[in-house]
């Protein structure tokens, strides 16, 4: 009984908040994919995208250029984890994601097509970015 109310808080402590945390931050747009389905090459980036998400809004910038803020949620219990993000015109993208360390994974389909099931199946681009380090 012990043992299942240890694995209980231990889940509990990867909540949604969870992912949700550690998704803060800015993040440099490091690789894309836009091969077909099972055969993506990703592609290196030259590093000026960059992604600076605080709570649940993001903020694309690229250079000087700034985008506006988009909303996003999570569904860190999906498999695979699942992310929705809502444009300021309330355009909504179906997508998926995968965190490992700083790194961040990220396919969304285009506006009313259903959600990729998977990074290898996704007819959609691929993007992989990299945590920002502080600066020395």
């Amino acid at each position: 009984m012990l043992a299942i109310l240890m694995t209980a808080l231990l889940a509990a402590d990867d909540g949604p908040e969870a992912d949700l945390d550690l998704m803060q931050g800015t993040w440099v747009l490091v690789a894309t994919a836009d091969s077909p389905p099972g055969a993506k090459v990703f592609v290196p980036t030259d590093g000026s995208f960059k992604l600076t998400r605080k709570g649940n809004t993001a903020l694309a910038r690229q250079r000087k250029k700034v985008g506006k803020p988009f909303f996003y949620s999570l569904n860190p219990l999906a498999n695979p984890k699942q992310i929705d993000t809502i444009d300021a015109d309330g355009t909504r993208l179906l997508g998926i994601y995968e965190l490992k360390g700083d790194t961040m994974k990220v396919t969304s389909s285009p506006p009313g097509v259903p959600r990729p099931a998977s990074f290898v199946a996704s007819n959609c681009t691929i993007a992989v970015y990299g945590r920002e380090k502080p600066k020395p």
